[in-house]
């Protein structure tokens, strides 16, 4: 139809509307998918993330990297980690171990077959499973992961890294005290294992506490209530959480 007329522009408001639904949208001025909005928002959020843990402010951590990383569900990309390591690691600091669970069940794919979501993963399920043989090993290996030279990221490797020191330090000092108050004696080796330091080591711990150690028969004796924790409960940000994933899954999915 090389020689048919001209179609003649449109005139009529019907002509023009319709027009207006058929023309391509130019991509210079078409927004971004959601998908990648998602994705942008883990890096640009990052440095408040890493004050936060430098500062070892973990509840306003939790519900910044609960805020990004709910409110950006389906995004698959690897930088969704740059919240969620934080977030499942200060998680378990608190020693709030299902709302860590579930952030990572809720990664869609390919994030969870990642190599630091899988040592997280691992070391989430020996914790809440008070695998006291592995969760310390399963500490090492993700703190291992996270010194390797072709990690992705330094600044995650050092937040991971931080964190995970100092999640094993306060699992140890909660396992301090359930011992305190769990035997009025108990071997060397047995410390040792819930404990997951030398004897050496367990025998310079539990000194500081005032526990005696009888070197004849390799037996500590704790003192009763010498070891104190902080007296504020969890229970308020754990159910504040949850209900703020709640009704963000459901504003999202409505």
């Amino acid at each position: 139809m090389v020689n048919a007329p001209p179609t003649p522009p449109p005139t009529t408001a019907a002509e023009l509307h319709d027009q207006s639904q058929t023309q391509p949208q130019g991509s210079s001025t078409a927004p971004p998918p959601p998908a990648q909005l998602a994705q942008d928002s883990f890096p640009a959020s990052f440095p408040l993330i890493v004050d936060l843990a430098a500062k070892a402010q973990y509840h306003d951590l939790i519900f910044k990297a609960e805020e990004i990383d709910v409110l950006s569900h389906t995004s698959r990309s690897p930088s969704r980690l740059f919240t969620l390591a934080p977030l499942v690691l200060t998680y378990l600091i608190m020693d709030n171990l299902p709302p860590a669970q579930y952030a990572l069940s809720r990664l869609p794919d390919p994030l969870p077959s990642l190599p630091l979501t899988k040592a997280l993963s691992e070391l989430a399920k020996a914790t809440a499973d008070r695998q006291y043989n592995k969760i310390y090993s399963r500490a090492q290996a993700l703190f291992n992961l996270a010194s390797q030279p072709d990690f992705p990221d330094p600044k995650l490797a050092s937040v991971v890294a931080n964190l995970v020191t100092n999640f094993v330090e306060a699992f140890r000092q909660r396992t301090l005290v359930l011992l305190s108050r769990a035997y009025s004696s108990l071997p060397l080796s047995l410390a040792q294992v819930y404990l997951g330091i030398s004897d050496d080591q367990v025998v310079k711990a539990t000194e500081q506490y005032g526990w005696s150690y009888d070197t004849s028969t390799r037996i500590l004796e704790p003192k009763a209530h010498a070891i104190s924790t902080p007296q504020k409960s969890l229970d308020s940000i754990s159910l504040t959480t949850f209900k703020f994933i709640a009704d963000s899954v459901a504003e999202l999915e409505a």
